[in-house]
């Protein structure tokens, strides 16, 4: 069996399981390394500030408050987020 690499299981659990949910605030509790390369995937358009801070690895126990934005539903450009 061929398993798919960390990041491409995160992009489609944010790509199905996220963005067709109805609430706007969600709580994911997860391995940090799952977290790391799942954010580190997301948004390879985003501004080189941003990627010090969501690429940074997790420490143990640590609590992050994220807005991830689908720029596509806001008709802002062809980025899929932010």
């Amino acid at each position: 069996m061929i398993r798919k690499p960390t990041s491409d299981t995160g992009h489609l659990f944010v790509s199905t399981r996220l963005w067709t949910r109805e609430e706007k605030e969600i709580a994911i509790v997860s391995h940090s390394g799952f977290l790391y390369h799942t954010l580190s995937k997301f948004g390879d358009d985003r501004h080189a500030t941003l990627t010090s801070e969501i690429c940074t690895p997790f420490a143990n126990c640590e609590l992050r408050s994220m807005v991830i934005i689908d720029r596509s539903l806001l008709g802002s450009g062809s980025s899929t987020t932010d």
